[in-house]
């Protein structure tokens, strides 16, 4: 049987998959409060997926995956177990930009942001998945609604929005440690908060 040729989207999704699964793997060896990722839904790669299909599995109570979204279980300050949204990513080069699907029919910026505004992204910059140069670890729902744009596709009426922080947003060189002696494990720290 003839070995099925990825195309290079499907490459990239598989790649970030990976990382996506390093970055979880270390962060829990790392932070014992960190208990168990999971990604949400089902993430096989599915080209042209329709949102009417999202709206369906939502609607029906089922766990929808938009793309690589993952959740965290974790250990509170108080000892309380909790889940929250996250978004891993990793890139060779530093980026300012993601995209983001909003769900909702004819979607606005406001839509997209109450959809993920409680989303927190872990960010890794440079270097490997498990060893980057910066790290960025924010909430989406901490951003302007002007940081958000909506994706010009021609003919396609997804409401994919491309997320631009970089002028909100400030990267943390990952072996930098403050005149306090605090090093980036500070930045963890505000999902254990939530804050």
């Amino acid at each position: 049987m003839e070995e099925r040729k990825l195309g290079k989207t499907e490459m990239d999704f598989n790649e970030a998959r990976d990382k996506a699964e390093l970055m979880a793997a270390y962060l829990c060896l790392k932070f014992s409060w960190m208990k168990s990722f999971r990604f949400k839904g089902d993430v096989g790669f599915r080209a042209n997926r329709k949102k009417e299909s999202l709206r369906k599995k939502e609607a029906a109570g089922e766990e929808i995956s938009f793309g690589l979204n993952m959740i965290l279980t974790y250990e509170d300050e108080e000892g309380n177990i909790r889940e929250t949204d996250i978004v891993l990513k990793h890139k060779e080069r530093p980026f300012y930009e993601i995209v983001f699907t909003a769900l909702a029919k004819k979607p606005t910026t406001a839509d997209l942001v109450k959809q993920w505004k409680d989303t927190w992204l872990i960010l890794y910059s440079g270097g490997t998945p498990v060893n980057p140069k910066a790290i960025l670890v924010t909430k989406l729902g901490e951003f302007p609604e002007q940081c958000f744009v909506k994706v010009n596709e021609q003919k396609v009426k997804r409401g994919r929005f491309r997320m631009a922080f970089g002028k909100w947003a400030k990267w943390s060189p990952a072996k930098q440690v403050n005149i306090f002696g605090e090093g980036i494990d500070k930045e963890f720290e505000k999902i254990r908060r939530n804050k």
